[in-house]
């Protein structure tokens, strides 16, 4: 692991790694057991709240509605970890892609691009991880300060819960779960969104290093005062190589996250809307209130969080074209113009990503994801 990811990602790798999702090559095998009996714990976890749902005839409105954000987050947890225990070598190399010595930057203009680029991940990461923290807080000590054997989340066990010493191992089993799930689950989203401002970083290196190419000419123009070939042909090659790099690079992000931003999105989604219905049956000075304020501020911004930095990868490779034009191209001679052109017309075709291949993440999609939530609760308060 270089420095670049070690600096933007080193949070997120070290949680992944004590959790056995992030694998090393020469991976032992206790580790793999580690990360299945975690994701085990949370299928459990997962299937124990749905057959209390069925199985409990009197259950509150109030209980009901929390039980099925449970189910919702733990559901999409579960799909959403998934990739990480098929193909973890797979997600690691894409983790780590950019981090190959070929990427370093070679001038003062790259570097300030990457450092800021590491700015922003080192940023996103502590927030998302302070937040999250919080939110963990408060889901296992308000059951605490409640009444008595009261767990996080109502879940269907075959004993009484009248005992401590049947209830304090009950209680830490859901609340390792509810960790994963937390600083875990929640935490490869920021991983995700800033591996996209990474590669909308090298797009913004590889403009520049387009638009300047006569500066890096390694030979006096001719005589007519024209740049030549031979003098950038050396620039002109690690452009191409550059480039053809990026693109590599979001086919392997699309196949290895792409199902992942899904069953966030989808997860999240639904979440929002039972914490709307759930705020509406309860008092704002209830401390529950407080919970579903935050499920839903935190649920919201992670999918703004996926949509802003796809936007900002698809409108940065949409500006390329730009670039390369407003670079002194009318003093290149005629092979470094036709190169110039059919960088240009590779670079036509959009940078999206995309959530499953079903919805691409664009502003546009986090205003749908919004409406559709809204009529959505609009449906379910009706039953």
């Amino acid at each position: 692991m270089t420095n670049t990811i070690k600096e933007c990602f080193s949070l997120t790798i070290i949680t992944l790694r004590f959790v056995g999702l992030y694998p090393d090559n020469n991976e032992p095998l206790v580790r793999k057991i580690w990360a299945y009996t975690l994701y085990f714990l949370e299928v459990l976890l997962t299937i124990l709240t749905l057959v209390n749902l069925i199985l409990e005839d009197n259950l509150d409105t109030m209980v009901m509605n929390q039980m099925v954000i449970f189910l919702t987050e733990t559901g999409s947890s579960c799909f959403k970890l998934l990739p990480f225990l098929i193909n973890g070598h797979e997600i690691k190399h894409c983790i780590n892609y950019f981090g190959h010595r070929r990427f370093a930057p070679k001038h003062p203009q790259a570097k300030k691009i990457m450092d800021d680029c590491i700015r922003v991940c080192k940023r996103n990461i502590r927030i998302f991880f302070g937040v999250v923290g919080i939110a963990a807080f408060f889901f296992n000590t308000f059951p605490l300060i409640r009444e008595k054997y009261t767990l996080q989340v109502n879940i269907w066990v075959p004993y009484e819960l009248s005992r401590d010493i049947v209830f304090i191992p009950t209680y830490i089993c859901v609340l390792i779960v509810s960790l994963h799930i937390v600083f875990v689950g929640e935490m490869i989203g920021p991983l995700i969104g800033s591996m996209a401002y990474l590669v909308t970083a090298q797009v913004k290196i590889l403009k520049y290093n387009l638009r300047n190419l006569a500066k890096f000419s390694k030979k006096n123009c001719s005589d007519s005062g024209m740049v030549t070939f031979e003098s950038v042909s050396e620039i002109l090659k690690e452009c191409i190589s550059y480039h053809n790099d990026i693109l590599f690079f979001v086919e392997e992000y699309q196949s290895c996250f792409s199902f992942c931003v899904f069953c966030q999105i989808a997860g999240n989604m639904l979440t929002m809307c039972f914490s709307c219905i759930g705020l509406t049956l309860v008092s704002f000075t209830n401390t529950d209130a407080i919970i579903y304020v935050m499920a839903y501020g935190i649920l919201s911004f992670e999918i703004f969080f996926y949509c802003h930095y796809g936007t900002l990868l698809f409108e940065e490779n949409e500006t390329l074209i730009q670039d390369v034009c407003l670079a002194s191209w009318y003093k290149y001679d005629t092979k470094i113009r036709k190169v110039l052109l059919i960088i240009m017309e590779r670079s036509k075709t959009p940078l999206v990503l995309s959530a499953g291949k079903v919805v691409d993440l664009t502003y546009r999609t986090f205003m749908t994801v919004l409406k559709t939530s809204y009529s959505l609760i609009a449906v379910m308060n009706n039953y």
